[in-house]
Order: structure tokens, then C-alpha cells, then sequence
């Protein structure tokens, strides 16, 4: 009979699913409270075994006989990793800090993945009423979900909406084209060739002759009727939403602020352009109420830009920005301290490059004053450099140099980690897809002959 103790240097072969491994009896007995420690307890005579079981995760544990250090293979789920530890009776304490640690960063991007993926879910439908509001939900924000039954339609009406959001940013593209303007008489001197040019009037007169008369009324009706198809779609989905609590803390409750404030300030315009306007005269503070809607109707089409956040609500079906978004979460941390740096910077170079250029004759001088000194630095520190103000002094040349070497420096180290997240967390959207791919295809049942 085998001696059994720690130094015995007889051969063990462990076959693992057809792999063989070699090590010996005193090695698989530092740790006899283990399978293979009490397997080379209980049968002293034998030589070879053999386990159904992953042959990487077995080469860790092999390992961990060897070195005493135990780590998770590289392309392992964790959990998997821990259900087969158990199999070999290995205490997961033994695992080492650093595979610890990104098992938790793993685990944290799973729940961010399923933060993103989840909807608004009824828990009980509560009658068919309320079942049928539910499948509208579903129809309208989970094209890909299990509980949406017109899936074709769903993804349909996803792309339309998407389009029809494309079309929403054309239109209101193309309006501030000179060439689709009327080409009107205007009261004013000259015909303005630019928004800008179309200065800010008392008057109703003017307003009418430089805003309403001079961009065509197709674009204000273009206009009218996406503000009317974004507002019915976001109270559909407000009506069917299972849970309005849950509804104003997602991208919906953003949808429904622009859309309540939109409606807000087209009835003021809407009072000024076909009351107020053609019945000047019989208002006393006409003027007043004509700037107010002109007014509105700037903060409509500020606040209407604001409708392309609802492309935000992909997430969910686009893995591409799912995976945007979620890097710029986990690096929230790094852009503020992006941020603060510029603007320190900013404030300390800003008056040394004005100071350092004083001396220059007013034609040379491009820096005026501290705020445009700060202008430049940001232009210099971000790499951009306009050329549009440039020192002409030797201490502002010095003082340039700093900034240059300064802004290289404070901009590449927060954006290098940045680039580091979005490196893992696109690997770990590339795995996660891998075995959902591989999760549905063991799922889908078999087709008989």
C-alpha cells in the first residue's frame, strides 16, 4: 500500500473530459479536505482518474494545489467558476482579492445592463382593461420584449418613429435656409439674408414683417404637426404605462416635461400670431404681448431640440448606445474631474495670457480682455486652436507653451480612463450577447422529421 503524506511523489493522472493532468499525491494532499484530497485518501492505490467537467476552470484548481493561489479564468462566468469550486470542494475564500474584484465590477455591469434592458412591468393585470393598455405599452417601448405579441409591428412602428424624428430635425434644418424664405417686401430697409439679421422688434408690425411673413407657413404647420404627434404618442404612453411612478423617473418623464412645456408656450405664440397680430389695435400693451410670442416661439424651438433625447429610449434595444451610455456612467467621476481641471486651468491662465499681451499695439493685440483670454485658453487647452486669438508677445509665447503642455496632460489622463471603461464594458456587452445568442438557441426546441 501507496505511504500516504505530503511528500509522497507518486504520479496521479486526472483525466478531465479527456484532458490529462498529472500531479501527485502529496500535491492533491495540502488541501485534504477537497474531492481530489479525499479521493487519494480513500483509494491509496489509485492512479488514474477521470472527472465530466470543464478542463479550464480545472487547470485554476490544479494550480491552486500547486501555488496555493486561486483565479477565475479570463473568459469564465463567475458563478459558473463558483458552482464547479463546489463541485471540487474547494472554499471559495480561497479565491484571490484581484479575481474577487472583477467578479464585482462584472457583477455591477450586469446590473447596469439590466437597468438599461428593464421596463415598466404590471405585476397583475387587474382585468382585461388593463391588459389591453399593458400590450399597447409593450407594443410602443419593447419592440424585442417577450410580452409584446405584434413583434413586426412593434419594430415598425420603432423605425417610423425613428425616421419621423429625423424628419422633425430636417425640416426644422432647412427653415433657416434663406432660399426656402418668402421672397417678400419687408417695411425694414433691407431683406435679412440669415436668422440672425432678423433682429428683436416691439413692434407688432415688425414682428409680422420679419418673422411671420418671412419663413414660409408650410414649416409652421410641419412644425404644429410633429409637436401633435410627439404630444399624442407620450400621453398614449403615459395612459397605458403600468406604473406612472416608474414612468416620470425614466427617459418618459423627460418626454412628458418637453411636451407639457411645449404645449405651454404654443398657446401663447399661437394667441399672438392669429389674435394678437391682426388685431393690434385693439390691444393696449400690444406690443408686450407680441414679444411674448416671440419669445415662445424661440423657447419652442429650444425646447423642441430637446426632443431627440427620447432616441435615448434605443438604449434599450441598441446595444451601441446602451453601451455609450453605460461608460458614461461609470465615468461620471472622471468627467467631472475633466471639468475642473479646465476650468482651474482656465481661471489661472486666463489672466496671465491677457497680462502677457498688454504690451502689444492695439493692431497686434487679438486678446482685448480676461474673458477672451479665457476663450483661448479653453481653444488651446482642448486642442482646437481657431487662430482666431494668438499671442504676439515673448511672455505670452511662454505662457502659451505652459497651457499647451498643461492641457495635453490634464485631458488625456481622465480620457484614458474613460477609453479604459468603454473597453470593458463593450467586452462585457460582447459576452453578455454571446450567451443570450447561446441561451436562446438551447431553448428553441427541436423540429422533429
Amino acid at each position: 500500500m501507496t505511504k500516504l503524506n505530503k511528500d509522497n511523489p507518486s504520479n496521479i493522472i486526472i483525466n478531465i473530459s479527456g484532458q490529462n493532468f498529472v500531479s501527485t499525491v502529496g500535491t492533491l494532499l495540502k488541501y485534504p479536505k477537497s474531492r481530489l484530497g479525499k479521493l487519494v485518501r480513500n483509494d491509496p492505490s489509485g492512479t488514474n482518474y477521470f472527472f465530466e467537467s470543464d478542463a479550464e476552470i480545472f487547470k485554476e484548481v490544479l494550480k491552486f494545489y500547486i501555488g496555493g493561489e486561486l483565479h477565475c479564468p479570463k473568459n469564465i462566468c463567475y458563478s459558473d467558476f463558483l458552482s464547479h469550486l463546489e463541485f471540487w470542494e474547494v472554499a471559495a475564500e480561497n479565491i484571490s482579492e484581484c479575481c474577487i474584484q472583477e467578479a464585482k465590477s462584472s457583477s455591477d455591469l450586469d446590473k447596469q445592463f439590466d437597468y438599461f434592458n428593464k421596463n415598466v412591468k404590471a405585476k397583475t393585470y387587474g382585468g382585461s382593461k388593463n391588459q389591453k393598455a399593458y400590450l399597447i405599452w409593450c407594443f410602443l417601448t419593447d419592440p424585442f420584449g417577450p410580452d409584446t405579441q405584434y413583434r413586426a409591428g412593434s419594430k415598425a412602428f420603432a423605425v417610423g418613429y425613428l425616421l419621423f424624428t429625423l424628419f422633425s430635425a430636417l425640416q426644422s434644418a432647412i427653415s433657416t435656409l434663406p432660399a426656402a424664405w418668402n421672397n417678400v417686401e419687408t417695411n425694414s430697409s433691407s431683406q435679412p439674408t440669415r436668422l440672425p439679421d432678423i433682429k428683436y422688434n416691439t413692434s407688432c408690425e415688425g414682428y409680422n414683417d420679419m418673422w411671420l411673413v418671412l419663413i414660409p407657413d408650410v414649416f409652421g404647420y410641419l412644425n404644429l404637426l410633429c409637436f401633435i404627434v410627439y404630444a399624442i404618442e407620450i400621453w398614449i404612453r403615459f395612459i397605458t404605462c403600468p406604473n406612472k411612478r416608474k414612468f416620470w423617473k425614466s427617459i418618459n418623464g423627460v418626454d412628458m416635461l418637453i411636451s407639457l412645456t411645449e404645449t405651454v408656450f404654443y398657446v401663447i405664440a399661437l394667441f399672438g400670431i392669429f389674435v394678437v397680430v391682426p388685431n393690434a389695435d385693439q390691444f393696449e400693451n400690444s406690443s408686450s404681448l407680441c414679444v411674448a410670442a416671440f419669445c415662445a416661439q424661440m423657447i419652442i424651438v429650444g425646447v423642441g431640440q430637446m426632443r431627440y433625447l427620447r432616441l435615448l429610449s434605443y438604449a434599450s434595444v441598441y446595444s451601441g448606445l446602451k453601451v455609450l451610455l453605460i461608460t458614461f456612467y461609470r465615468s461620471w467621476k472622471e468627467l467631472i474631474l475633466l471639468v475642473s481641471l479646465l476650468t482651474m486651468s482656465v481661471l489661472i491662465f486666463g489672466p496671465m495670457i491677457y497680462f502677457s499681451s498688454i504690451t502689444a499695439t492695439d493692431q497686434e493685440n487679438t486678446i482685448s480682455s480676461v474673458p477672451s483670454a479665457y476663450w483661448f485658453v479653453i481653444v488651446t487647452m482642448t486642442t482646437v486652436g481657431y487662430g482666431d486669438m494668438y499671442p504676439t508677445t515673448f511672455p505670452g509665447y511662454l505662457v502659451t507653451i505652459v497651457v499647451m503642455l498643461v492641457g495635453l496632460t490634464i485631458t488625456a489622463l481622465p480620457i484614458a480612463i474613460v477609453g479604459g471603461n468603454f473597453a470593458v464594458v463593450y467586452e462585457h456587452n460582447q459576452k453578455r450577447e454571446k450567451e443570450e445568442l447561446k441561451a436562446n438557441y438551447n431553448s428553441t426546441p427541436e423540429i422533429s422529421k
